[in-house]
């Protein structure tokens, strides 16, 4: 009964009712503190300019006489009882351990109707249903709790000046583009079969030495790419060659001679398992945070997050698939911020971009704005499909937050596309 009384202690106060009653699980309170906290929002509402409730006076009125007209004398005692202890104000650190409990509450509630539901057998995906549970209760508690405040001060500036993060392979990209930063979200897009995968390792077999210019010394990061395509070997494979910018036939030789993996470990930052490739075909969205927290990222490439089995909240409720795909990418975009890395997801250019050198931001697959409208930057590779134009890439930038002060948006760049040795080289 003593979180009871706390809890209205501080629900009188309109401010702390509007934050906080909706986290309130009824189920775990008494019954008359269920009634009062309800009164308490219809009080709230008749009263417009009311900030703190007058539990003893004018609401206990209101109480007995207009909102519970049929409570016996006996009843309206306890309530007069129960309106003198919550006239008083809890301390800082009392509400603020209420707050804390209210969550734990609601939890403990929510985690024991998931373990019924799975018990009688209903169709409950019980580890995904106590992951997210548990995950919102984390968020909660440092939402409501922990009050993340982003300070002022002049170190906020320190990446601009000192112009850290990611620098890509391709100039055209760096001259453009500010480095990759943790929290940042692109997608590179192109259209099926020009190049996309060679385009993500022929950058970030030049971004893996980067790791310790970005995260320090000690970091313990490697650059994730989770692989929902074809085989995982093959995207392996052409890493080492784009790390090396060498056909197979030299990558044979030089493996033949016992070199291969020296050579590579030298070009990528000494250690051959800096870059690390996971399927994750068939795989739900909880199980791919879970690799996240396995493995530490530094930079992490999501190949391609519309094949992952979603089992998140999607925006308004939508099952259409432009909005369960905005879902997908605004989660992918909040992994970023959380795991404290950039990411960077391919996505493939709809029929409508075919052919085309350049095209436009509204051309990505399935979707017109939900995507989109999650990224800092889209870089697309485009081709043309006359003859003579095999082998030559188009690179834009349909939308960049991360754009270069005095320079264009776009690069609206040139380059080779060379497969054998997995590189673009820029004309």
């Amino acid at each position: 009964m003593a979180l009871d009384i706390t809890l209205l202690q501080v629900l009188k106060h309109r401010k702390d009712y509007e934050r906080l009653h909706r986290v309130v699980n009824s189920r775990s309170i008494d019954a008359r503190t269920k009634v009062v906290l309800k009164d308490f929002g219809r009080y709230f509402d008749q009263a417009d300019e009311c900030q703190v409730i007058p539990v003893t006076g004018e609401f206990l009125t209101w109480f007995s006489m207009v909102a519970h007209r049929s409570l016996t004398e006996d009843d309206l005692t306890i309530y007069r009882k129960l309106f003198e202890q919550v006239e008083a104000d809890p301390s800082p650190e009392t509400k603020s351990m209420l707050v804390s409990s209210l969550l734990e509450a609601d939890l403990a509630v929510k985690l024991a109707d998931a373990v019924a539901a799975y018990e009688e057998e209903q169709e409950v995906d019980l580890p995904s249903v106590l992951r997210q549970t548990i995950e919102q209760f984390d968020m909660d508690v440092v939402r409501k709790v922990k009050l993340p405040l982003v300070e002022a001060g002049d170190d906020l500036f320190d990446d601009d000046t000192n112009n850290t993060g990611f620098r890509w392979r391709w100039s055209c990209l760096n001259l453009h583009m500010r480095p990759l930063r943790p929290g940042d979200f692109g997608i590179l897009a192109g259209r099926p079969d020009k190049g996309k995968s060679t385009a993500v390792a022929d950058n970030i077999t030049f971004m893996a030495s980067q790791l310790e210019e970005v995260y320090g010394e000690g970091h313990g990061r490697s650059i994730l790419w989770l692989n929902n395509e074809g085989p995982g070997s093959r995207i392996l494979k052409r890493c080492v060659q784009s790390a090396l910018g060498l056909p197979t036939s030299k990558l044979v030789a030089l493996k033949e001679q016992g070199k291969l993996w020296s050579e590579y470990a030298s070009v990528i930052g000494g250690d051959i398992h800096r870059i690390k490739v996971f399927n994750i075909h068939g795989m739900k969205s909880w199980q791919v945070e879970e690799i996240l927290r396995q493995v530490k990222p530094g930079l992490v490439i999501f190949d391609m997050i519309d094949n992952v089995n979603f089992d998140g909240a999607v925006i308004n409720g939508g099952q259409r698939t432009d909005q369960l795909l905005e879902g997908m990418y605004q989660w992918a975009r909040e992994l970023a911020v959380r795991f404290e890395c950039p990411i960077i997801a391919t996505s493939q250019i709809s029929a409508e971009g075919d052919g085309l050198a350049y095209p436009t931001l509204a051309m990505l697959k399935d979707s017109k704005t939900g995507k989109q409208g999650t990224a800092d930057f889209i870089v697309t590779i485009g081709a043309k499909n006359e003859p003579g134009f095999e082998n030559l890439r188009f690179i834009g930038c349909t939308k960049n937050k991360l754009a270069m002060e005095g320079q264009a948006q776009s690069p609206k760049a040139e380059m080779i596309f060379d497969g054998p040795a997995g590189r673009y080289v820029e004309g």
